[in-house]
């Protein structure tokens, strides 16, 4: 997993008008789409990376919806989890005139069916949403879930979120000529 110049450089100098859009894709077999959301209260149209599961390279839209992480303790020789609560924002039916939980609605269809949900992370600059996300996705699975009519809260796992490589770059000498190992 790699970071972009510009997603670093957001990330350490924090620039007041470089917006990170956080973003989640929901996949699921029973799903026809994937559920895409961002956090915040504007949709955006932003292109995946090359290499998704769905729709790579396209430009995609992403509804607005609230949510928020709680990002895993660290306890020995548990599986790191990450809570996530997702406001349970209404979507209209055409076909029913009424309208229904927009989330819980995709996490019903994907209890009934027993398989996982897989949930990408992609995170997007303002500045780079024809670019691609601004790190490589990553991909985690729905563990448990529930819903009441305000909010889906959910617990997503990885096989171990905190030894993975920091920004995700390999340092090698033929990338970085001056950096050698001397004992």
């Amino acid at each position: 997993m790699s970071y972009t110049a510009a997603y670093q450089e957001a990330i350490a100098a924090a620039p007041f008008e470089q917006i990170i859009y956080e973003t989640l894709e929901f996949q699921h077999p029973t799903f026809a789409t994937p559920l895409r959301i961002v956090q915040g209260n504007d949709d955006i149209t932003a292109r995946l990376e090359a290499d998704a599961e769905f729709n790579a390279g396209e430009m995609v839209e992403f509804v607005a919806t609230p949510f928020e992480f709680k990002l895993p303790d660290i306890k020995d020789n548990e599986q790191p989890q990450l809570q996530l609560n997702i406001n349970n924002v209404a979507a209209y039916d055409d076909e029913t005139g009424k309208y229904l939980p927009y989330v819980s609605a995709y996490m019903k269809q994907a209890a009934l069916q027993g398989e996982p949900v897989t949930v990408i992370y992609r995170p997007y600059l303002v500045t780079e949403l024809e670019g691609g996300p601004a790190m490589t996705p990553l991909p985690l699975m729905l563990s448990e879930a529930s819903s009441d009519n305000y909010a889906v809260n959910t617990t997503a796992t990885q096989d171990n979120i905190y030894d993975v490589k920091n920004p995700r770059q390999f340092y090698t000498q033929q990338r970085f000529p001056t950096l050698f190992y001397s004992p």
